[in-house]
């Protein structure tokens, strides 16, 4: 039945049987594996570009670590514009800069709750949510508001988007 040419194009082509709506499915799914297939080169292809990228910026590092080292003692000989976290000198084709050492604190969270629980409960933040899926089971929607049931009350605090429905070939 493929072998049957049925228009392509949506407004003169009327599914009205079985064999239209089969060979309808099998373009549908022609029409994914050729995405499928682009895709999966585009993934390839990407990935590739990722490693040249990465290659690049370890070329560069290379190149230029000497340099940005005899920068950074230089840096120590001259007059440098000094602020809270950093060192600058300004010169005609750019300027050099040295960051000062910073503090990063990596968190495990749980632990850090757990542990203040015990020994800083004052330091524990508790965040309200509402139970929002016994909520919604309350809830209607009226001419576009949001209507709790067991009060009437608009709630202007919600508002309802209705997303279309569609059709899939699986």
């Amino acid at each position: 039945m493929d072998s049957q040419k049925y228009p392509e194009t949506e407004e003169s082509f009327v599914i009205d049987s079985a064999q239209k709506a089969n060979w309808a499915i099998g373009k549908v799914k022609e029409a994914q594996a050729r995405r499928d297939l682009f895709c999966e080169a585009a993934r390839a292809q990407i990935g590739s570009l990722e490693a040249q990228m990465e290659e690049q910026s370890v070329k560069c590092q290379m190149e230029t670590a000497g340099l940005l080292e005899a920068l950074d003692r230089w840096l120590d000989t001259v007059p440098t514009k000094r602020g809270k976290t950093q060192l600058s000198l300004e010169l005609p084709k750019g300027k050099v800069v040295r960051k000062f050492p910073t503090l990063e604190y990596v968190r495990d969270e749980s632990a850090l709750v757990q542990w203040a629980k015990e020994n800083a409960p004052e330091l524990v933040q508790v965040a309200e949510t509402t139970r929002w899926g016994e909520l919604k089971k309350e809830l209607k929607v009226l001419h576009g508001q949001v209507i709790h049931q067991p009060t009437g009350e608009v709630l202007d605090c919600i508002t309802a988007k209705e997303n279309p429905g569609r059709v899939e070939v699986k």
